[in-house]
């Protein structure tokens, strides 16, 4: 078995990477957060995670019903209704939850003390590459030498220019 492949296994044996599997995605920590404080319907979810968008939040639902996290009630009287809830399961994410958010708290408190701010260096960047780029690719500036047709036509409407171009021209 090649090394690849090795990894490959180990990985999908390792509880680590299957609790990563189950949780990730853009939305589902905020889906479990939600269902947290109780049962929603998908309306509500909808509203209540702004961006989200139905085909994502459809998504992401089904996924964490797959394995077991929210379970998904149907109900018919009056009118069909669906709630989620988080199951005893899906509970046990709490911990876990906290424990990460306490720790991207303390990293970005950290990240923020030691460096500058990332979107001052973004800003700072791009005014530096505009600078550049526009030395590089700068024209030198064209004077205005109208063709000898437009200066014998109409010698009034161009002023100065009709002097100096037929002054040029005469001079040459």
């Amino acid at each position: 078995m090649s090394r690849r492949g090795e990894s490959h296994v180990e990985r999908d044996r390792c509880p680590v990477y299957t609790a990563i599997r189950v949780i990730d995605g853009r939305w589902k920590p905020m889906i479990c957060r939600r269902l947290g404080e109780g049962p929603r319907g998908f309306g509500e979810l909808h509203r209540a995670m702004p961006g989200v968008t139905i085909k994502v939040l459809r998504q992401h639902l089904r996924q964490l019903e797959a394995d077991g996290l929210v379970a998904r009630s149907v109900r018919h009287k009056p009118a069909l209704r669906v709630r989620y809830r988080l199951t005893p399961y899906g509970r046990t994410l709490g911990p876990v939850f906290e424990t990460l958010w306490n720790m991207g708290g303390a990293t970005s408190r950290a990240s923020r003390r030691h460096t500058r701010a990332p979107h001052r260096i973004a800003i700072e960047g791009r005014l530096r590459f505009v600078k550049t780029w526009r030395a590089r690719h700068a024209r030198p500036r064209a004077t205005s030498v109208l063709p000898s047709r437009a200066v014998e036509k109409n010698p009034a409407v161009c002023g100065s220019i009709v002097k100096s171009a037929s002054t040029r021209r005469h001079g040459d």
